[in-house]
């Protein structure tokens, strides 16, 4: 009964925020165009709030965008897996939005779809609301309600600092970030911090394509890692990733 209080707040903390950025986007004038960005990215590891997923993948995606709204696709493919090495799709649809000149908030669904799984347990869906304060640390929280398989809540609390490399009009930076999720009953059967992890990238552009390789420590409770039957990590992950948008 909390985890269904708890979601239906955030349900309407999404309808309410939602509502005052459609108001607001209604006072602007301008007619934005929609964007397409193609992403592709290859990691050593898949690792998903904590839990390894897939060993090395290659994570292909879409995303249309206009304004602050946005509808992307997103896919694991992991060449080593035993079955199918499509493991994973996620469907997203995202609205963001500036609640002042600081603050910015951004609400959500997610529908997972695991091609490896059966009928009855391929499929999970989320909602989610977050808020991003423009400060330095850039500090935000997300919030995740499963109403799937998953049956449960994540929180995500985060920080970073982008340090500029070399001439500034080049677009250069070197990304800091840190970042905290706490489980409450998604996919297992405890409240507790899941995964910690701090991250390094740099972020290098040729006018519309963007190169970004990145380097990831996790860590969290020792209570889901190191026993039989735990998938949750901990340990470094690399990768790359590039995308190209017009």
């Amino acid at each position: 009964m909390k985890k269904v209080k708890t979601f239906l707040v955030i349900l309407s903390l999404a309808v309410s925020i939602g509502a005052v950025g459609a108001q607001a986007d209604g006072h602007e004038e301008e007619e934005r165009a929609w964007n397409v960005t193609f992403d592709s990215a290859g990691v050593s590891k898949y690792i998903w709030r904590g839990q390894e997923l897939a060993g090395g993948s290659w994570q292909p995606g879409i995303t249309l965008s206009n304004g602050g709204f946005s509808i992307s696709s997103w896919s694991n493919v992991a060449p080593n897996t035993a079955v199918s090495s499509w493991t994973e799709h996620d469907l997203t649809v995202d609205y963001g939005f500036a609640v002042t000149d600081k603050i910015s908030a951004n609400i959500g669904y997610i529908n997972y779809a695991f091609p490896n799984l059966g009928p009855l347990d391929r499929y999970s869906n989320e909602i989610y609301a977050g808020l991003a304060y423009d400060t330095f640390l850039s500090p935000s929280v997300t919030v995740y309600g499963d109403f799937g398989h998953g049956n449960g809540m994540y929180y995500s609390f985060g920080i970073g600092h982008s340090v500029p490399i070399g001439p500034v009009d080049r677009g250069i930076a070197m990304n800091l970030s840190a970042s905290l999720g706490y489980n409450q009953g998604q996919w297992i059967d405890k409240s507790t911090v899941s995964d910690v992890v701090l991250g390094v990238s740099l972020d290098i552009p040729f006018s519309q394509f963007s190169i970004s390789p990145f380097l990831q420590y996790i860590t969290g409770d020792k209570g889901l890692r190191g026993c039989e039957g735990c998938f949750y990590y901990t340990g470094s992950i690399a990768g790359v990733s590039v995308s190209y948008t017009y």
